[in-house]
């Protein structure tokens, strides 16, 4: 008979990718064994079934062919909710919740008005903020998105979390000119040509990662359309790399001079969100 013990050392040999492959076995067991993983480590020696451990098998196979264990179970959690994540989506990221949190509070000032965020992926970003928000119903969620297949998960995840968003298919703000908006937050795609063939992002939709040549592109034409659809005295909160941190926000302060611009790190104190508020 397997035992959780033994299983995580089997498993752990079969995920070569990450740094952390008895780790990700323990997280495995946890998923089917519906334990989380504090109780995987206290409990060593409970039984493992032969169809728990063919389920743990399939799930370390798909890790070691390079997706993401958050594609393999079927959802991230992301701001104290879960969604629904595939092959066809960015999985959502810890760091990204400063999004969020930065457009409840601009919400919170405002009393109501319409948000738009662009290239919403998993729509983890919208949904949590129309999900967290108070008095939802005194304002207009929107979200856009080039993939169908992404919008088809954000829709869903937005069913489940039983929360009203308007979404569309749009390359940035290609069709999205018909109405202006008071706030809008975007993670785009921030990855240069040569960081593509990193190991780390997998088998992550590269539509979703690859930024341009030099990895700023997508966010200087993003930029640029701005004040074509932003309401006056509207904001802009965007997620960045900090690797391109500074060069963007002096391409800012070069095409939109009358904006102003504010750096908000994350909790590890790199760049992570450059905010534009118009007059």
């Amino acid at each position: 008979m397997q035992t959780i013990k033994t299983v995580v050392e089997d498993l752990a040999k079969r995920i070569h990718e990450g740094s952390d492959p008895t780790g990700e076995a323990q997280l495995i067991v946890a998923h089917v064994l519906d334990m989380d993983r504090a109780a995987v480590l206290a409990h060593p020696e409970k039984p493992v079934s032969q169809t728990e451990l063919r389920k743990c098998i399939k799930l370390s196979r798909q890790r070691g062919r390079g997706y993401s264990l958050a594609v393999a179970f079927g959802y991230k959690d992301f701001y104290g909710m879960r969604f629904l994540v595939t092959k066809d989506t960015l999985v959502p990221r810890p760091e990204t919740e400063l999004l969020v949190e930065l457009s409840l509070r601009e919400l919170h000032e405002r009393k109501n008005g319409s948000l738009l965020d662009v290239g919403t992926g998993t729509g983890n970003i919208i949904v949590s903020i129309a999900k967290s928000v108070a008095n939802p119903d005194r304002y207009h969620f929107f979200a856009s998105d080039i993939s169908r297949r992404a919008l088809s998960v954000a829709s869903e995840n937005a069913r489940r979390k039983h929360v009203s968003i308007h979404f569309m298919r749009s390359n940035l703000f290609g069709k999205l000119k018909s109405r202006r908006y008071d706030i809008i937050v975007a993670n785009l795609p921030y990855l240069a040509s040569g960081e593509m063939n990193e190991p780390s992002i997998g088998r992550e939709p590269k539509l979703a990662l690859h930024g341009g040549e030099h990895g700023h592109e997508l966010y200087q034409k993003f930029v640029s359309e701005l004040p074509q659809v932003m309401e006056p005295g509207g904001v802009a909160f965007i997620e960045i790399s900090p690797v391109i941190a500074t060069e963007l926000e002096t391409f800012c302060q070069n095409t939109l001079p009358q904006v102003r611009r504010k750096i908000h790190p994350d909790l590890a104190g790199h760049p992570r969100v450059l905010e534009l508020r118009f007059s």
